[in-house]
């Protein structure tokens, strides 16, 4: 009788670790999800930061000169 009655147990934990284990891989995959987009974000800042750069300085060299 111990045996039967462990059983279901068993079966119930596996499964909650089970969820807990997918839950904890769904959320690493969103996290990595949002990481991804924010590298993404942060390079296309930066690439366009890298385009504004050069017409600023040359801005502020052509006034030099002008001046």
């Amino acid at each position: 009788m111990m045996g039967v009655s462990r059983l279901p147990i068993t079966a119930t934990l596996l499964q909650a670790v089970k969820t807990a284990a997918t839950g904890i891989i769904k959320n690493n995959f969103f996290i990595f999800k949002i990481k991804i987009m924010l590298q993404k974000y942060l390079d296309m800042n930066y690439s366009f930061a890298k385009l504004l750069r050069p017409a600023g300085q040359n801005l502020v060299i052509n006034q030099g000169h002008a001046g």
